[in-house]
């Protein structure tokens, strides 16, 4: 009897978590994945997303790859063989959660869902800095979602990196990955890293 009245209330609170939209299987995750990163953020920087999501839940690399196609994105084979989840500027959050975890999910939903904040501070200015952007969302992806994530300090110089094609055609991936979250390992708050790159 406990454990259905706890389904009713779970099945409440994630329900009303906000009016974000969900396409594909896992809606129910989603949603409580959802009220937990927006409750972090709220808590930790008094910030709230000022527009809603599209989150497309796809269930493979050959969905993720179709998605991204449709949507006329180039290298799209290569996006989706290479990232399980991606974000566009506007609101739109693509994972593909084929064999991920709860823990994964939450854990790529928290540092796509990041990137959203991290836009809506910095507008213009959001990829200027490449270590910035995805070093402190995988770190702080991993502080929502309890998942243990590498970092190493590689030697890789700071501004090797921090440009988005320095970043993005790094030639020994993921090594500018581990570089940019060890760069980024004492970040402490999104707000306050990100008022210092406006």
């Amino acid at each position: 009897m406990k454990k259905i009245i706890l389904a009713i209330m779970l099945a409440f609170i994630c329900n009303t978590a906000s009016a974000h939209t969900i396409i594909g299987d896992n809606k129910h995750q989603t949603e409580c994945a959802l009220k937990k990163i927006e409750n972090y953020y709220l808590k930790k920087d008094n910030l709230r997303l000022d527009h809603d999501l599209i989150i497309i839940n796809l269930p493979n690399q050959k969905a993720m790859q179709a998605e991204l196609e449709k949507h006329n994105i180039k290298n799209a084979k290569k996006i989706a063989s290479t990232a399980a989840a991606v974000t566009s500027k506007e609101n739109a959050i693509l994972i593909n959660t084929y064999n991920l975890t709860d823990q994964q999910y939450l854990f790529y939903l928290a540092h796509e869902v990041t990137h959203q904040y991290q836009y809506q501070l910095l507008k213009e200015k959001f990829l200027d800095d490449m270590v910035y952007l995805e070093g402190t969302a995988d770190i702080l992806a991993s502080r929502i979602s309890g998942l243990p994530i590498e970092k190493r300090n590689l030697k890789i110089p700071y501004e090797t990196i921090s440009t988005y094609a320095g970043f993005n055609n790094y030639p020994k991936s993921p090594d500018q990955v581990l570089q940019a979250r060890y760069y980024m390992k004492n970040q402490k708050s999104l707000i306050v890293q990100t008022k210092e790159r406006q």
